[in-house]
């Protein structure tokens, strides 16, 4: 157990680095005066979204290993944390789903007047979106809270406590409850497979064009197979993010602790690591953060 927890917390240690890395970047890009898009605010959301994600997830994992009143009957600091790790997990998957809407908007280029508009719409309202994506999410924590107390039939946030692990067996039980559930994660999940799916459609019209253009350099096409192959990894990352959602639903009583948060949290760092690989800026200020540590730990070296 001991060896497992260490691999579990190195794992979780690297993917906390890699989202708060690419929330620091962009802030330190926006401090700079340099340009921010909407695409740039959506990813810092993104980033520390999946940074708290994980810091409550390792909180929980430790807890549960090592502080056994925490998981007892009556624990408001566990029921605090089981609040905030729905709260950001969901945000997660609803700032995933505005990247790639926003991605979608500034890359595509239809010309329809509902595309344009929604254009216009997104890139002007986006700090507005980026708050609604958060009211949403929170929505899901008092839908918890709401589906505790009224199916155990308790009359305050104690008796909830209280009842909080014999509640959650009940309602895993419930078909009508898991079905509210597998919603909440469809919504998100149809917005960003339609979003890819327009995205893909616009790259491969482009593709055509192209083609029938005999001067098109070879490279550029190339590129844009690499942009469609980009966006189909992307989409199975966010896929698989969302199964992981529903099966942790459906079996979090005969799984442990450690299993659980790592299957909630493997796809997000996977997701995050990608888009630094991706991303230019993200991997130039790699390259500068390394040369900067090995300039520090080996002077007049490399």
């Amino acid at each position: 157990m001991a060896l497992v927890t260490a691999l579990i917390t190195t794992a979780f240690i690297g993917g906390l680095l890699m989202h708060s890395y690419i929330a620091i970047t962009v802030i330190i890009r926006w401090l700079h005066k340099k340009p921010v898009t909407p695409i740039d605010q959506v990813l810092v959301c993104l980033g520390i979204a999946r940074m708290l994600l994980q810091i409550f997830s390792l909180m929980d994992l430790f807890l549960s290993i090592y502080q056994h009143g925490y998981l007892e009957p009556g624990s408001m600091f566990h029921f605090a944390v089981d609040g905030s790790f729905i709260f950001f997990n969901y945000s997660s998957i609803w700032f995933s789903t505005l990247f790639c809407v926003t991605f979608l908007l500034k890359i595509a280029t239809y010309r329809h007047r509902l595309f344009l508009r929604l254009k216009r719409i997104v890139s002007q309202r986006i700090t507005s979106l980026i708050v609604l994506s958060l009211v949403v999410s929170f929505g899901y924590v008092l839908m918890y809270v709401y589906l505790l107390t009224t199916d155990s039939g308790v009359k305050n946030m104690t008796d909830v406590i209280n009842n909080v692990t014999n509640v959650t067996k009940k309602l895993q039980s419930r078909v009508h409850h898991v079905v509210f559930f597998l919603l909440g994660n469809s919504i998100p999940i149809g917005i960003y497979c339609c979003s890819v799916t327009l995205l893909i459609a616009s790259l491969y019209f482009h593709i055509d064009n192209m083609r029938a253009n005999s001067n098109s350099a070879p490279l550029r096409l190339k590129a844009y197979y690499m942009a469609i192959t980009t966006l189909a990894f992307c989409l199975l990352c966010y896929i698989f993010t969302v199964i992981s959602n529903v099966f942790v639903l459906c079996y979090i009583f005969m799984l442990e602790v450690f299993w659980i948060h790592i299957i909630l949290n493997v796809f997000p760092i996977i997701h995050s690591a990608f888009l630094i690989c991706k991303t230019s800026y993200l991997r130039q200020y790699i390259t500068l953060l390394y040369n900067g540590i090995v300039g520090f730990m080996l002077p007049g070296g490399a």
